[in-house]
């Protein structure tokens, strides 16, 4: 499963893996065996393919076997961004007149492929047929969130759940904030769950969305309680990653020094002025208040 990875890290960027590195083979070796792996700078790719083959890759990579994803788990997330993008493919018999050369070697492949393909046509009538991820979250920002209707929240929730059933971290977000506004079902200690699960993958909105979820002002419910610590943890990461209400909020804690935070006023202006650059209402306001220019 390392070697799959690997490859499918090789075809994504065409590649060699550690070239720029300029290791010797056993520099090589022990580069990997202490943990370190080559990076991820997915370009002018679709959202939800980069989710999968991050998924794909850095599961694949990891130290222990035991942690490592399945055959089945793999081949259900490659079937499910095949059928969310299968009518953007060129139908290659019909566009080439390329016929492979036919050898003993190349019989048995065929025969190979051929029993392969077989073996897919009977998972694909098990494989719930996908709207892709980017056209939900399309769906519920152009339509759902206007309408709010129960007919298009459902649309978008069949679409989160699924792709987050199959391990996509951008769906376990979006599923995980239906769950909490209870938009389609309401659950918000599996929400949470899904927040951090998506937070600790390194997305901003959910490590946004897991330290609102210990806002003690948000809470009611004895099996959610308040976390200060986890709380203000998640908001700064997510304000390193650039999210103007983390900012905000961070900029404002130091400011006014809330939380038990110590109050440093300097620093505080410092994240309120990133924000406000991202044209934050409420920072931009807090700035004013107090006399202070970007």
């Amino acid at each position: 499963m390392f070697s799959f990875g690997m490859l499918l890290w090789e075809l994504s960027f065409n590649r060699v893996p550690y070239k720029d590195m300029e290791y010797e083979y056993d520099e090589i070796v022990e580069h990997v065996m202490s943990g370190k792996r080559e990076t991820l700078n997915f370009v002018n790719c679709p959202p939800d393919i980069i989710d999968g083959f991050t998924e794909i890759i850095t599961s694949a990579w990891q130290h222990e076997n035991r942690k490592r994803p399945s055959t089945q788990k793999v081949s259900k997330i490659l079937e499910s961004l095949y059928k969310s993008h299968e009518n953007n493919l060129l139908n290659l018999n019909e566009e080439t007149n390329y016929e492979p050369q036919k050898s003993q070697e190349s019989s048995f492949t065929t025969s190979t492929i051929s029993t392969n393909n077989n073996a897919i046509e009977v998972v694909n009538k098990h494989v719930i047929d996908l709207l892709p991820l980017s056209d939900g979250i399309e769906h519920h920002n152009t339509k759902a969130k206007r309408t709010k209707s129960k007919q298009d929240y459902k649309i978008c929730w069949e679409c989160f759940n699924a792709h987050a059933n199959i391990g996509n971290k951008t769906a376990m977000y979006w599923k995980g904030l239906y769950l909490w506004k209870g938009f389609v079902e309401k659950n918000q200690i599996e929400a949470k769950k899904l927040f951090k699960i998506a937070a600790d993958a390194g997305m901003a909105d959910a490590q946004l969305e897991y330290a609102f979820a210990y806002d003690s002002k948000n809470l009611k419910n004895p099996d959610l309680p308040f976390d200060k610590k986890e709380c203000w943890k998640y908001l700064n990461m997510a304000a390193e990653n650039n999210n103007s209400i983390a900012l905000y909020h961070v900029g404002i804690t130091y400011y006014n020094g809330k939380m038990g935070v110590k109050q440093d006023k300097e620093k505080g202006i410092g994240y309120l002025k990133l924000s406000a650059l991202q044209d934050n209402p409420k920072a931009i306001e807090t700035l004013d208040k107090h006399g202070i220019n970007l």
